[in-house]
């Protein structure tokens, strides 16, 4: 069975712009000892370089801080990235990869538990009939107003959460 390598990228700044695409690939091959994938960007005055390549390698190229020889060094960077899981509210992996079994369901707009966001789109159409709700949904409150108890009364079935 093969086994998945998992891969991560790092940021490379102050990359000279008279080092051709060659030679920056053979300098971080040296320094990581395989073929690394890279994508550059020349929108300052120095490149930055995204360097993607086996995780323990390039782990080992984020605790040096730097690559390159003699006046000729490039700082490495982490790029954190921010995906997170609508199922269980962790960072790191989606709701379609998510291995927590046992999570109740969670609305991605709140994080609470017992509903999905979906179930807030009733909140959200009274809203635009008019509606006052304690639903916060990212759109403007209710411009129509009704008596508390004609409220409570409606909404007394629907789920309502507060956004984050």
């Amino acid at each position: 069975m093969k086994m998945k390598v998992k891969m991560e990228t790092v940021i490379l700044r102050g990359v000279d712009k008279r080092l051709s695409k060659k030679e920056i690939r053979e300098i971080i091959e040296e320094e990581l000892g395989n073929e690394p994938h890279i994508r550059i960007s020349d929108r300052e005055r120095t490149r930055v370089v995204f360097m993607t390549g086996e995780k323990d390698k390039v782990r080992e190229l984020f605790r040096k801080r730097f690559v390159g020889k003699g006046w000729d060094k490039w700082k490495v960077e982490e790029i954190v990235e921010s995906i997170e899981c609508y199922k269980c509210k962790e960072y790191g992996h989606k709701a379609n990869d998510c291995k927590n079994e046992k999570v109740e369901e969670r609305c991605y707009n709140c994080a609470e538990g017992g509903h999905y966001r979906n179930a807030v789109e009733e909140i959200k159409k009274k809203k635009r009939a008019g509606y006052n709700t304690e639903h916060n949904s990212g759109e403007t409150a209710g411009k129509g107003k009704e008596s508390e108890e004609q409220e409570r009364d409606e909404d007394n079935n629907l789920e309502t959460c507060q956004e984050q």
